[in-house]
């Protein structure tokens, strides 16, 4: 319901996440923070006339008129593209991406079954209660199904929490390399997943220091440079592109004028 009927476009930006998506899928690469403009299907959908043309002007509209999501990791637009190209109607291809917000949905709930029967053992169902109440909440419902790439951050996140307790329960230096990929992935996904930087390496410091050997040494040392390389290409763009590591700083100039006009501290 909430996905046919709530309004296009979410006002949690959903309409320029839906642009990553089609610029992806229409040009082969990611948009340029500040070069690429919202498309038209994006603003006659917003606007209420699609599949007429929009009489907008996003080179005249501001902030609107830009593709102003692209400073965003950009794991979860280039995963959900394939969802693009079932319709070519684009009132379709959003709902179309709704449903894999609703399928990420369900797989984080998978995920946090999996994690509460690895941290409560027998009593599982009591961990998976309580993480219902709030993945239930019709306000998560309604973030979850709405484009974005939170929804695949939260199931990543969940999913690489697990990986990270079950390396340290069994003190497996050999599950750290798949939690350096998921680190790299989450980073790679979402900007605020770095905070699970310093849980892996307070991990990978623990199995260290129950195993002294060389071979658990050697993994730990794999698992950063598979994180790192996961997200180097990522680097190198933006590097490139924008001469910074990140375009955040740009982001950041493009919206001032729309969210903090005032320049208020």
């Amino acid at each position: 319901i909430t996905i046919l009927r709530y309004p296009l476009w979410s006002v949690v930006d959903e309409g320029d996440h839906f642009d990553n998506i089609g610029y992806i899928a229409e040009h082969g690469s990611y948009p340029v923070l500040g070069k690429a403009y919202a498309s038209e299907q994006e603003l006659a959908i917003g606007q209420g006339v699609y599949p007429r043309h929009t009489n907008i002007n996003p080179r005249a509209d501001g902030l609107a008129g830009l593709s102003y999501e692209a400073f965003q990791p950009p794991l979860y637009y280039y995963l959900a593209t394939p969802a693009f190209f079932v319709s070519g109607n684009y009132h379709t291809k959003a709902i179309v991406l709704r449903f894999f917000g609703l399928f990420l949905l369900a797989v984080s709930i998978a995920l946090l079954a999996r994690l509460s029967r690895h941290v409560l053992k027998q009593r599982w169902l009591f961990g998976l209660s309580g993480g219902l109440l709030i993945f239930l909440m019709p306000g998560v419902i309604v973030r979850m199904v709405t484009i974005s790439d939170i929804n695949l951050a939260v199931p990543l996140a969940i999913l690489t929490v697990t990986e990270l307790w079950i390396a340290r329960e069994h003190l497996s230096s050999r599950r750290l390399l798949l939690c350096g990929f998921l680190v790299g992935c989450g980073v790679l996904t979402d900007l605020y997943l770095a905070e699970l930087i310093p849980v892996f390496v307070l991990v990978a410091g623990s199995v260290l220091w129950q195993n002294k050997r060389r071979l658990d040494l050697l993994n730990v040392l794999s698992a950063v440079a598979i994180a790192a390389v996961t997200v180097l290409p990522w680097l190198v763009f933006n590097e490139i592109k924008y001469h910074s590591l990140t375009a955040s700083a740009l982001a950041k100039r493009e919206q001032i004028a729309t969210v903090n006009p005032h320049q208020i501290h």
